[in-house]
């Protein structure tokens, strides 16, 4: 167990522990994430000579509602080693996109059990 929790640790991933949600969640539509598969560096094997691309997977969360507005997504960042704008990730930096997708899902899933209990406190129409 102690040995999982030390592998767990020295994973280079970043993923916010408690990721916000949607305001308004009464009238989200529904949640999806963007999956972004970015390179963040190349690194040099001296003694193969081989230079290998390294990359990695980036969740981005965002919310459609069924009125008019628009979609909502974290506020934007600025993408490390570049300047390209994107919009606020849940996690960055896994290695494996099937990873990535489980963020995403378990992200999906905290969303819409909290619009069921949102809908449950809405009183009743009166006829």
């Amino acid at each position: 167990m102690a040995l999982l929790l030390l592998l767990l640790l020295a994973l280079p991933q970043t993923v916010t522990p408690a990721a916000p949600m949607p305001p308004d969640l009464l009238f989200v539509e529904r949640s999806s994430c963007t999956l972004l598969h970015h390179s963040i560096g190349q690194t040099l094997d001296a003694k193969g000579k081989v230079v290998k691309e390294e990359e990695v997977w980036r969740v981005e969360p965002n919310a459609y509602y069924t009125d008019a507005r628009d979609r909502w997504e974290l506020p934007q960042e600025e993408m490390p080693g570049s300047h390209e704008k994107r919009p606020g990730a849940i996690a960055d930096g896994i290695k494996e996109g099937g990873a990535a997708l489980d963020v995403c899902t378990t992200w999906m899933a905290k969303v819409n059990a909290a619009i069921v209990e949102a809908r449950k406190k809405v009183p009743p129409k009166r006829k």
